[in-house]
Parts: structure tokens; sequence; C-alpha cells
């Protein structure tokens, strides 16, 4: 029997290995991957040109954090099996309020290069990320990120007006995420306690086992 296709789209300039503690081997798992944006391209022209990417016919779509957003822009746009949002947003009003203040000030537009995606006890406090291993991978996905690609990815976040989905869409979202607070989430289907925005592999046996119920 041919496995069930997936695909997953990882978070704001990450690569799969924000997804390396997951097993899902019973399925057959394809990584979205980030492509360069166009001139303050929107999160939807962006995710209209990753369709190419999908080359199965009503796909599983697992998207993590801006992933999610990307997931959700997607499945507007095409027919989808399930659309699986974990530490995401359905919509912009999901989002908190503060990324209307920063979005104002724009300050990621100035900041250096050194300073954008340095890690320190900021980002790792706002990942939920306190243990070694948990700040090593934080470390490298922000060491490996493009600049270029981060403020266009910013931008684009602060901007999305997003106030639809269509198909059946599935959010996780954790009781601890300081990126994008739980009080913020419209109905969320499954909520982890004392998980934050980095619970994909933070608690990968519970993500793992709650994603095979939900795929099937």
């Amino acid at each position: 029997m041919e496995k069930k296709h997936i695909y997953l789209i990882s978070g704001l300039g990450s690569d799969e290995r924000v997804f390396r503690y997951l097993d899902l081997d019973t399925y057959s798992v394809l990584y979205i991957q980030w492509i360069p944006p166009m001139h303050k391209e929107s999160l939807a022209a962006y995710a209209a040109r990753l369709i190419k990417q999908i080359t199965t016919p009503d796909p599983v779509l697992i998207g993590l954090s801006m992933g999610g957003m990307i997931a959700v822009e997607i499945g507007k746009l095409i027919s989808t099996e399930k659309i699986i949002l974990i530490s995401s947003a359905k919509a912009a009003s999901e989002l908190p309020g503060y990324f209307g203040f920063f979005g104002k000030l724009k300050l990621h537009r100035y900041l250096p290069d050194f300073l954008l995606l340095r890690p320190n006890k900021v980002f790792y406090n706002l990942f939920g990320v306190y243990n070694k291993r948990e700040k090593v991978i934080l470390r490298d996905v922000l060491r490996d990120t493009d600049p270029k690609f981060a403020r266009w990815a910013m931008d684009a976040i602060l901007e999305w007006d997003n106030t639809e989905t269509r198909g059946t869409v599935i959010h996780i979202h954790g009781t601890n995420d300081k990126i994008i607070p739980l009080r913020n989430i419209e109905s969320p289907d499954y909520i982890i306690q004392d998980a934050g925005h980095s619970m994909v592999f933070q608690q990968p046996k519970q993500i793992t086992t709650l994603l095979k119920k939900i795929i099937g």
C-alpha cells in the first residue's frame, strides 16, 4: 500500500531540521523548500509560487509558525485533505497586538545582520527554549537564515491580512506560546499543556502521536 503523502512547511527561515524529532516514517514526508521572495511580495503571492512543489492531489499540509500561515494561503488556492497548523495563526486577527506596533516601527529593517538573527536570552525566552540541545537547534536555524529572507518574512507577516480559511484546518497550540499567545487563538482544536512555540522539537513524541491521530 502506498504511503500517504504529507508536506511539511517550517517556520520563518528555518528548514526541515525543526521537524527532525518527529517520527513520521509511516508517511511519505516531503518538505516545502523556501525560495527567494520577490520585492515586497505578500505571503499570499509567495505561497502561490510554492505550490509548484506540491505534486500530489489533495495533500495533507503541516505548517509550523509562519509555515502554517503559508499553508492557509495554499489551502485557498488548491484542494487539500487537511491543513494542520502547529504554533501558528489561521488569520491576522490571531496575531498579537504587538506585531502591529513593531510593524509600524519597522525596526527589523534597520538592525544590522549580526544583531537581527543573533541568538540571545530574548530569543531563547520567546521561543521557550532553555536547555542546551534546544538552544543548539535554534542557534543553528538562526545562523543559517538569510537576513534578507528574514526581513522580507517579517514584513510579510506584519502585513498579512488574511481573514478566511478553506478546507479542513486543524490547529494545535501550546499554552505557553509567547510569540503567538494561546489567548489569541480562536477555537484551537488541540491544546498542548506547558508547551511553547518550539514544542515541535521539545515534545516530539506527543506531537507525533497527535499528528498520526489527525492524519489517519
